[in-house]
């Protein structure tokens, strides 16, 4: 019983080496006409348009060194760091003391919202400034 299906095994086995070389057999004799198959005079000139289709065809993201049309819609990960310089910084604590939000502050002019709390820290606006830093960040009571 287990020495005929073993046998059966290996007919498959065979059976599955001839069929492989039947397509590769039939692979190159399609390889071998496809450009009479599509029309060209010479295998060739059938490389020659498919090359041509090549370099027409679009390709996908962009070549090294090429500047998109829309940079602001390419660029992903991190944004130019914004330099704060003292009028930005006398600014941003005008906006924060007429009453606006930390995250309206920092939208409004180009800022993170940890660097509103920073400048908000140093002008000693937040709860707790001073020597909180020294301490752990933990307010006194």
């Amino acid at each position: 019983m287990l020495s005929s299906k073993i046998k059966e095994l290996a007919d498959y086995k065979a059976k599955i080496v001839e069929l492989e070389k039947a397509v590769l057999e039939e692979r190159e004799t399609a390889l071998a006409r496809a450009h009479t198959d599509l029309g060209f005079a010479s295998r060739s000139d059938l490389i020659k348009a498919l090359k041509a289709l090549e370099k027409a065809a679009p390709k996908r993201g962009r070549k090294k060194g090429a500047k998109p049309a829309d940079a602001k819609a390419e660029r992903k990960g991190r944004r130019k760091r914004t330099t704060i310089t003292p009028e930005l910084r006398d600014s941003i604590l005008a906006a924060v003391k007429e009453g606006g939000t930390g995250a309206a502050v920092a939208k409004r002019f180009g800022v993170s919202l940890p660097t509103v709390q920073n400048i908000k820290r140093a002008a000693g606006l937040t709860r707790g400034t001073g020597s909180d830093k020294d301490s752990g960040g933990a307010a006194g009571s």
